[in-house]
């Protein structure tokens, strides 16, 4: 018996189809100044770090063979012209190359450092079932690309054959929605530094 097709959106009035414009990522080099990211980095040194943890079935856990990082969280109070200009910036990289429908900030920024020789933070997406609906993910690089070695941040999508690399430079701010798999790869030297942050919106329909 041939197998029959119950749905041809293709002929049908009932279905819009439209082409999907949404981009894997997007930066903006040189979005934040040296500068500025030192004097986020040094307020961040004035908060007790913590194990960075991952999403389970039971809630947020620490899995130190997934993910291996120290991390903190910087409130808008003594930070606000860094979420006001990191919203500029959001707002207008998702114009032009997401289209999503964002309300903001949820979340506090999450001040996130990779120490050699074995910080990393494996494949993963950061949407998770049962938590705030996170729309794009944002990562500042706050350290000098020389810094380091390893400790790449790196997009993993189903049309490359290798993943991508995102760009090391200090300052440069990288956007990607938050249901793309990426991961930080294994630092082998020096220490790397970036401010994350997750925008939510309305769900997907």
């Amino acid at each position: 018996m041939e197998a029959k097709t119950l749905l041809q959106p293709q002929s049908s009035p009932s279905w819009s189809l439209h082409y999907d414009y949404v981009e894997d990522y997007a930066f903006w080099e040189n979005a934040f100044t040296s500068e500025e990211c030192d004097l986020v980095s040094s307020l961040a040194k004035q908060y007790a770090p913590s194990s960075g943890t991952i999403f389970s079935e039971s809630g947020r856990t620490e899995d130190m063979q997934t993910r291996k990082s120290s991390i903190c969280f910087l409130s808008p109070d003594n930070l606000e012209w860094f979420y006001q200009k990191l919203s500029h910036y959001v707002i207008d990289m998702n114009s032009r190359f997401f289209r999503f429908d964002l309300w903001g900030f949820f979340e506090n920024i999450q001040y996130t450092q990779y120490v050699a020789p074995d910080g990393k933070y494996d494949s993963h997406i950061d949407k998770a079932t049962g938590a705030q609906i996170r729309k794009l993910s944002i990562v500042v690089q706050m350290s000098d690309f020389d810094d380091y070695e390893g400790g790449d941040l790196e997009i993993l999508t189903s049309g490359e054959e290798k993943p991508l690399k995102m760009k090391r430079e200090k300052g440069t701010l990288i956007v990607f929605p938050s249901y793309t798999l990426h991961r930080v790869t294994p630092i082998t030297k020096g220490v790397r530094n970036s401010a994350v942050a997750w925008i939510t919106g309305a769900p997907f329909r």
